[in-house]
C-alpha cells in the first residue's frame, strides 16, 4: 500500500514536472518547442534587435502570441520586424556600426580627441577659449567641420528609424573626416574600410588603389580603380565601395555572423545577396529572415 502511494505521488510529479501545463518541460517523446525554448527566443530577440531585455509584461505577451498566432516563421518575423521599427535598434546598429569603424572607441569620444588636438594645432584657433565639456564647440575652421560632421552622425539612428536604408549609416561613417583621420595613411583607411565595411582585409593591389584614390599616390588627380570602377577622389571611393557586390556579400555575412555566429553558406550568400537593393542596400529584411529562421529559434 505504502509502495504504491510513492508510486502515485512520484507519477503525479513526474506529469507536473514535464507536462506543459504544469511545468516548463514537455514530455519525453513530445515534439515541438517547450516554454523554456519560446522564453529563451523572445529573450535573444529583444536583446538581439533592441539591447535590452524585454520586461515581464511583454514577454508573457510575446509568449501568447506565439501560442495564439503559433510558432512559425511568419509570427516570428513579425515580431523582429516590430522590433527593427524601433528607435531602440536603430541606436543600437549605429552605435555598433560605430565601434567598428572607429576601433572600438564611441563617437563622441573620437570626436573630442580630434577636435582637441585640432585647436592646438590649427591657427585659427588660437583664439578659442576651450569648453572642456565639449572640445568640438569652438567656431574655428577644422573644428568647425568636425562638430558639423559629428551632427550628421548623430542623426544617422533618427533617419535610420524614419525608414533610411541601412548603407547611408554607412556610407556618413566612411565619408567622415573622423574615418579618414582615424585611419591616418592611405594603407590605414584602406585597412579600415575593407575591415569594417567589406568584411576582409584589402589585397596589395586594393591597397595600392585606395592610396590613390586617397592620396593620389603621389600623383595629383591620377585615375585609380577598385572593383572595375574608376575614379580620382575620395568620395568616388566611398561611392564605389557602397554600391559594390563585395559590399552587398559583406552585409550578409555581417548579418549573419551577428545574429547565427557563423558567415553564410556560398548558396546563402548568393541567394540573399542578390535580393539586396544594389542603389540603396538595406539590412532589415535581412535581418527579418536570418532572427525569424528555425536555426536561429533554436541556437
Amino acid at each position: 500500500m505504502q509502495g504504491a502511494a510513492r508510486l502515485t505521488i512520484l507519477g503525479a510529479l513526474a506529469v507536473g514536472g514535464c507536462g506543459t501545463e504544469h511545468g516548463p518541460f514537455r514530455p519525453a517523446g513530445e515534439t515541438g518547442p517547450s516554454a523554456l525554448e519560446e522564453e529563451r527566443f523572445v529573450a535573444r530577440l529583444y536583446l538581439d534587435l533592441t539591447g535590452e531585455r524585454p520586461s515581464d509584461e511583454v514577454m508573457r505577451g510575446a509568449l501568447a502570441r506565439l501560442a495564439a498566432d503559433g510558432n512559425v516563421v511568419s509570427t516570428r518575423a513579425a515580431m523582429a520586424n516590430e522590433l527593427l521599427a524601433t528607435r531602440a535598434f536603430a541606436d543600437l546598429w549605429v552605435e555598433e556600426t560605430e565601434l567598428d569603424a572607429f576601433g572600438g572607441a564611441r563617437r563622441e569620444d573620437v570626436y573630442d580627441l580630434f577636435c582637441s588636438v585640432f585647436l592646438t594645432i590649427e591657427p585659427s584657433c588660437e583664439a578659442c577659449v576651450v569648453d572642456t565639456q565639449d572640445f568640438c564647440a569652438c567656431d574655428c575652421e577644422t573644428v568647425r567641420d568636425l562638430a558639423a560632421e559629428r551632427e550628421v552622425l548623430r542623426r544617422a539612428a533618427e533617419e535610420l528609424a524614419a525608414g533610411d536604408p541601412s548603407v547611408d549609416v554607412d556610407r556618413r561613417i566612411a565619408s567622415s573626416l573622423a574615418f579618414q583621420v582615424n585611419g591616418g595613411s592611405g594603407d590605414g583607411i584602406a585597412t579600415a574600410m575593407f575591415g569594417t565595411f567589406l568584411g576582409r582585409p584589402a589585397e596589395a593591389e586594393e591597397m595600392r588603389q585606395v592610396r590613390a584614390f586617397v592620396l593620389g599616390d603621389g600623383i595629383p588627380n591620377m585615375q585609380a580603380i577598385l572593383f572595375h570602377q574608376t575614379g580620382e577622389t575620395y568620395a568616388d571611393l566611398v561611392d564605389i565601395v557602397f554600391a559594390s557586390e563585395p559590399y552587398r556579400d559583406a552585409l550578409v555575412d555581417r548579418v549573419f555572423f551577428r545574429y547565427l555566429g557563423r558567415f553564410a553558406t556560398p548558396a546563402e550568400l548568393a541567394h540573399f545577396s542578390a535580393k539586396l537593393d544594389p542603389t540603396a542596400p538595406d539590412v532589415r529584411a535581412l535581418i527579418v529572415s536570418v532572427t525569424s529562421s528555425r536555426e536561429y529559434f533554436e541556437q
